[in-house]
Formats: C-alpha cells, sequence, structure tokens
C-alpha cells in the first residue's frame, strides 16, 4: 500500500512540475503575441497600402515591375453555377499548349540540375568564377519614392486634347 502512495505522489508531482512548465511557456507565448501585435500595429505595409488608396495623397500609381509569375501555383478555383465548355479542337490546342510548356519547364530543370552536378567547387574555392564575375549590385528604391504614373485626369486631358486636336 505504501508502495503505491509513493507511486500516485511521484506522478502527482511529476504532473504539477509539467503544469507549472506548461503555464510558464503560455505565459512567454502570450507575451510574444503581445509584442508580435505591437510590431504588426506598426508595420509600415499597412501604412504604404493605406497611402496608396487614398488617391487624395497619391492621385497617381507609383511604377514597379510585375513579380513573375512563376512561383505562383493556382491549386483550387471554384465558380458556382458555372460550367465551363469548350470544343474537342480547342480542348486538344489547350492540352498540346500545356504538354509544351510542360516539356520547356522540365527540359530548363533537367538542364539547371545538370549544372549544378557538373559545376566544380574547386571554381569558387580558388576565386577564379568570382574575379570573372562581379555582380550588379541591385538598389531598392522605396515605393513611395519612385516615379509614378499619370494621374487619372491627366491621362483624361491628354485624350481630350488629342480628340480637338483632330
Amino acid at each position: 500500500m505504501k508502495m503505491e502512495e509513493n507511486s500516485n505522489t511521484e506522478l502527482v508531482e511529476s504532473l504539477r512540475i509539467q503544469m507549472e512548465s506548461l503555464r510558464r511557456r503560455i505565459h512567454e507565448l502570450e507575451a510574444e503575441n503581445d509584442k508580435l501585435s505591437v510590431q504588426l500595429g506598426n508595420c509600415v505595409c499597412q501604412k504604404v497600402i493605406d497611402e496608396l488608396l487614398d488617391v487624395e495623397r497619391m492621385p497617381r500609381k507609383p511604377q514597379y515591375t510585375m513579380a513573375p509569375e512563376i512561383p505562383l501555383v493556382l491549386q483550387s478555383c471554384e465558380f458556382e453555377g458555372l460550367k465551363f465548355r469548350c470544343s474537342s479542337d480547342a480542348r486538344q490546342a489547350f492540352r498540346t499548349h500545356f504538354k509544351k510548356e510542360c516539356q520547356g519547364y522540365k527540359l530548363k530543370a533537367a538542364i539547371f540540375h545538370e549544372a549544378l552536378l557538373s559545376s566544380s567547387c574547386d571554381l569558387y574555392e580558388n576565386n577564379q568564377l568570382n574575379n570573372r564575375t562581379k555582380k550588379k549590385e541591385s538598389t531598392h528604391i522605396p515605393l513611395m519614392s519612385r516615379p509614378t504614373e499619370p494621374s487619372y485626369e491627366e491621362r483624361r486631358a491628354k485624350l481630350d486634347a488629342g480628340a480637338q486636336a483632330k
């Protein structure tokens, strides 16, 4: 009986220690969550978005290049009540197009894979390759400091001036 009581006491103590550890971890996570919430509240991204959407403060759209579409993957797309129909010729053309695209990507992947396998680390270690190719340093221009497109009013005035000239 005494051995069973001792085992229960050890079990209760072990559970108490685990619960205390969990309580401390929950407290740490709550503090970390509060800190992250404050940081997100001060996020520059939201301020930039608000400024860009305010047409009074920002009547012109900043110029920027589009992000590459390669890493974007559409996994699922549903349209309620919509059924797509296409002819067998269109379906065949669609499949042929995507087969060619897929083959092109597979070929590029194979070329890059082969280049990785056949590249020699000796070139990098001896710094021979690094001496031959100097990478151009990219400079980031903040979005709000970039050149802008003409405003709607400016485009409209240009179109109207062109129409009146004719």
